[in-house]
């Protein structure tokens, strides 16, 4: 099974219908700021920047190197054009599909690009934003107002500047909506590329302002074949699972990932299947007009009974696919659960916690003579 990042599919063509990025353009950007991942994030996959910062940290730069290999020329043992429209970037551990077809032909070549789909297939708007848009909103993103500036949204950066100005306890709408933002880049990019950077409480519903659709240099709305609807987490663990069964060694994470599966699972039928079943139901039967009863057939004399049949073994149940939303072929998260708010609970307690131990250094050492260095074990 070949395990694909939720948001690699939203770095294609067939999303954003025009080709965008060169080869050569794309090497250099990558040898200088590669090293840090950053590549992918003008890309626009937030995720594989997230895995590949974390594993080239781990690896010594090693997918750094096999990124700047593939984005080299052919005598130097890279993709030839073709191949890179064809088959996207891949990572070191097999194919990965990023930004598959999104490379503008070089001059004089002569290889066969299909073309995008037109607005009267699905098509969308006519000339897609610049990913450097994408990219600076998610490196701006704790300066919220910036970054709504960036995404197009003048509305939801004026909110921003009055949560740090005169909103009361603005500061605190402020971190949370920061950690929103970071929650949505990471655990649902998708929505963010469909949707665009999402409102913030108090405006959202105290002053009514809608939440979607206002990031035109954030959106594309080309229709795309769907994403894979695992979360973060499973994709993460499957290909961790993947890496151990390839080496041919015992996998330790295959009962971590069938036991969060099915807590997962578990989460979900108690808190959303049933008690909207119960609420269905109960609807049902308030709604449902009383039929007149039936006359009563006098009873037949009893027949003996048959011996019973043995029963057939129950078929197991298929697994549950958690609910998304259909939006052309594409599938994107329509409910966010227990465990993305506790994603985001997580989030907020290491951020404030940061911003607090640094109002408290800053108080605590303040003085001229205060210093927090460690002693020299050598001076007499």
């Amino acid at each position: 099974m070949v395990w694909e990042f939720p948001a690699v599919s939203q770095s294609r063509i067939e999303f954003w219908k025009k080709p965008q990025y060169t080869q050569s353009g794309m090497w250099y950007f990558t040898l200088f700021l590669g090293i840090f991942g950053l590549h992918h994030l003008l890309l626009r996959s937030p995720q594989t920047f997230l895995f590949f910062l974390i594993s080239n940290t781990i690896l010594l730069g090693y997918p750094w190197i096999y990124d700047l290999i593939q984005l080299s020329s052919e005598p130097w043992g890279g993709l030839r054009h073709e191949e890179l429209n064809k088959h996207g970037l891949s990572h070191p551990w097999g194919p990965l599909g990023l930004a598959k077809g999104m490379w503008i032909k070089p001059e004089g070549s002569q290889e066969d690009i299909p073309p995008p789909p037109t607005p009267q297939q699905g098509g969308g708007k006519d000339d897609p934003p610049n990913p450097f848009f994408f990219f600076f909103y998610a490196l701006l993103i704790p300066l919220a107002p910036i970054a709504q500036m960036i995404a197009g949204d003048t509305y939801n950066a004026l909110s921003r500047f009055l949560d740090l100005t005169i909103i009361p306890l603005g500061f605190i709408f402020y971190i949370a909506s920061v950690v929103w933002d970071y929650l949505i880049l990471f655990v649902h990019p998708a929505s963010l590329l469909h949707y665009g950077s999402k409102r913030f409480f108090p405006f959202t519903m105290v002053f009514g302002m809608d939440n979607d659709q206002h990031s035109p240099n954030l959106t594309g709305d080309v229709p795309i074949v769907k994403c894979q609807p695992d979360d973060f987490l499973t994709t993460i663990l499957g290909i961790v699972d993947t890496g151990f069964r390839l080496t041919g060694l015992p996998s330790p994470i295959t009962p971590v990932l069938q036991t969060y599966k099915t807590a997962k699972e578990g989460v979900k039928i108690a808190l959303y299947d049933i008690p909207k079943a119960a609420v269905a139901i109960s609807a049902l039967a308030a709604t449902s007009p009383q039929m007149p009863q039936m006359p009563q057939i006098p009873q037949m004399p009893q027949i003996p009974q048959m011996p019973q049949m043995p029963q057939m073994p129950q078929m197991p149940k298929p697994q549950q696919i958690p609910k998304v939303l259909q939006t052309g072929g594409a599938q994107v998260k329509e409910e966010y659960g227990l465990l993305d708010y506790f994603t985001m609970a997580t989030l907020a307690a290491v951020i404030s916690g940061g911003f607090l131990v640094g109002i408290s250094r800053n108080v605590l050492f303040q003085g001229k003579d205060a210093d927090d260095t460690p002693p020299n074990s050598r001076a007499i």
